[in-house]
C-alpha cells in the first residue's frame, strides 16, 4: 500500500543536548507539530526521558489515538507507533549532530495509512510535514527554556 516517506535536513543553533532535551519534552509537541493535539508520557526510561507516549492526532483527516515507544541513543532517536486507530505504519527517527555553532537535525518519517489513500494526498501531507519540521520545530528548539509540564 502506498505510503508517505521523508527524509529531511535542517541547521539548529542549538547543542545538541538542547535538541534531545526539546524533543524529550514530548507534551510540548502540540508547539510545533500541526497534527499534534495532545500528548502525555506514560513512562520513562532509566534516564527519565519518555519511553512509552500516547498521543492525539490529526492524521489524513481523522483524529488518530496512538501511543509510541521511543528508544533514545547519544546520537538518535527513534519512535515507532505501536497502537494506531488509522494508520498500518507510523514511525521515525531523529539524527543529531554537532555542527559549527549548533546541530545538524535529520528526521526520517514513515506514515502508511490502513485505507488507501490517493497519492495526490499522500504528497501534499509529504510536503506538509517536511516543512513543518524545518521550520517549526527549529524555532522551537531555538527557543527552548528547558521547561516541560508534566
Amino acid at each position: 500500500m502506498a505510503g508517505m516517506n521523508f527524509e529531511t535536513t535542517c541547521e539548529v543553533g542549538a547543542a545538541p543536548a538542547t535538541v534531545f532535551a526539546a524533543l524529550a519534552a514530548v507534551e510540548r509537541m502540540p508547539e510545533w507539530s500541526g497534527v499534534h493535539r495532545s500528548v502525555r508520557v506514560e513512562s520513562v526510561d532509566a534516564q527519565g526521558r519518555p519511553e512509552v507516549v500516547y498521543a492525539e492526532a490529526a492524521v489524513l483527516g481523522f483524529t488518530d489515538r496512538q501511543r509510541y515507544r521511543y528508544v533514545w541513543t547519544d546520537t538518535e532517536l527513534d519512535w515507532n507507533t505501536e497502537v494506531t486507530d488509522h494508520l498500518r505504519v507510523h514511525r521515525g527517527n531523529y539524527r543529531v549532530t554537532a555542527s559549527g555553532t549548533g546541530s545538524t537535525v535529520t528526521i526520517r518519517y514513515e506514515l502508511v495509512p490502513a485505507l488507501p489513500v490517493p497519492g495526490l494526498l499522500l504528497r501534499a501531507g509529504r510536503t506538509i510535514a517536511a516543512d513543518s519540521f524545518r521550520k517549526k520545530f527549529v524555532g522551537y528548539v531555538e527557543s527552548f527554556t528547558g521547561e516541560v509540564a508534566r
